[in-house]
C-alpha cells in the first residue's frame, strides 16, 4: 500500500514540476527538484521505493529535457543519476541500521537483567523490561530519555554530558556509580561498556545492584 501512495504522489509531483517547466520555457526545475523528491522518499521510506520514485521522476527528467542542447542533457541526466544512486544507497544504509537498532533494542528489552543503552548524544536506544519493572514508571518510557537526566542525577546537564562522552569514548568495562535523578543518595553500582563502531557505537550499561525506591 505503501508503495502504491509513492507511486501516485510521485507522479503527482512530477507532472507538477513538467507542467512548470512548460510553462517558463527558459527554466528546467524538474532534475532539481525530483533530486529533492528522492532524497524526502529516502528519508521516509524504504530503497524499493526509493528506486521507484527514481524510476518514475527519471522519465519526467528526459521530458523535461527534450529539445535542449547536448551539454546541458547530459550534465543534468548525470547529476540525477548520480545523485538518484545516492539516495538509493542512503536509504539502504539507513533501512540496515534501523533492523540492526530494531534487533538490538528486542535482544536488550528481553535480558532478565537491567540494562540500558544509549548513543552518542546519550540518548537512551533500548532498555530491558527489568529496567521498567525497577523503575516502576517514575520516568515514563525509559526509551528517549537522557542517559544523563535518569542516572546521572548527581550532576548538573554539562557535567553529566561530558563525563558520558568520556565514557562513551572509552575501551574495555568500567565499574561506575550512576545515580538516579532525585534519587542521588542511592548510588547504583553499574558495569559500562562500548559496543560497536562508528555511528553504531553505543553505550551499554549493566545495574549490578539497584535501590529500593
Amino acid at each position: 500500500m505503501k508503495s502504491v501512495k509513492i507511486i501516485i504522489l510521485t507522479l503527482a509531483f512530477g507532472s507538477l514540476c513538467l507542467a512548470v517547466d512548460n510553462l517558463t520555457k527558459d527554466v528546467i526545475i524538474t532534475p532539481m527538484f525530483g533530486l529533492c523528491w528522492l532524497m524526502g522518499v529516502a528519508i521516509k521510506s524504504d530503497w524499493k521505493n526509493v528506486s521507484i520514485a527514481f524510476i518514475i521522476m527519471a522519465f519526467f527528467v528526459a521530458t523535461s529535457l527534450l529539445g535542449q542542447n547536448t551539454a546541458i542533457i547530459l550534465v543534468r541526466t548525470a547529476t540525477f543519476l548520480l545523485a538518484g544512486g545516492l539516495a538509493i544507497s542512503f536509504s539502504r544504509v539507513r533501512q540496515r541500521s534501523k533492523s540492526a537498532l530494531d534487533s538490538a533494542q528486542a535482544i536488550i528489552r528481553g535480558t532478565p537483567i537491567p540494562m540500558v543503552a544509549a548513543d552518542i548524544t546519550g540518548a537512551i536506544l533500548a532498555a530491558s523490561d527489568e529496567i521498567r519493572v525497577l523503575l516502576r514508571d517514575e520516568f515514563g518510557p525509559v526509551i528517549g530519555h537522557a542517559f544523563g537526566d535518569v542516572f546521572m542525577g548527581n550532576l548538573p546537564p554539562g557535567k553529566a554530558m561530558k563525563l558520558y562522552l568520556d565514557w562513551f569514548q572509552s575501551q574495555g568495562i568500567r565499574e561506575e556509580k550512576l545515580h538516579l535523578r532525585d534519587h542521588s543518595n542511592a548510588p547504583i553500582s553499574a558495569r559500562i561498556l562500548t559496543i560497536g563502531n562508528g555511528r553504531d557505537r553505543l553505550l551499554v550499561a549493566v545495574l549490578k545492584d539497584f535501590p529500593s525506591l
